[in-house]
């Protein structure tokens, strides 16, 4: 279910033509963590391309002296992560150097039956490692 309410998750307020800028506003009716994504077809071609997000909602503020921003309590640090899939057919051979292609065509059968080739976290291989490990001091708090 979409937590955008409205016909189609408000597709038809967020399409604009090239070169055409549309501004949606909209009510925050609940806190949490929502995955946005694009509306123009084919979605799962976009979304199987890295085109999708997350937004993040906090609670409203409450009285508490001890919490912070949104009612949560006060943090070092914030960390968001998402897990994505990629559903691809075979790479097809790079006729120039007799090896497979960097680029390869999503797979609807894969992603019908929901057997990923990769998966990553967001969105790239080794983004929470090596490239960029999620830290923290001793003693911190940490959400994530």
């Amino acid at each position: 279910s979409h937590a955008f309410t409205g016909p189609g998750g408000g597709a038809a307020l967020t399409n604009a033509e090239e070169g055409e800028t549309k501004t949606a506003r909209f009510r925050l009716l609940c806190p949490g963590l929502f995955v946005y994504h694009c509306a123009a077809a084919p979605i799962p071609v976009h979304i199987a391309n890295g085109m999708f997000g997350l937004i993040y909602v906090q609670p409203a503020d409450d009285d508490s002296a001890a919490a912070g921003p949104g009612g949560l309590p006060p943090v070092d640090r914030e960390y968001y992560v998402m897990q994505s899939e990629v559903y691809h057919e075979p790479p097809e051979m790079d006729e120039d150097t007799g090896r497979p292609s960097s680029t390869v065509e999503f797979s609807y059968p894969q992603g019908l039956r929901e057997e990923p080739n990769v998966v990553v976290f967001n969105g790239r291989e080794s983004a929470l490692t090596r490239d960029a490990p999620l830290k923290a001091r001793t003693g911190e708090t940490v959400r994530i």
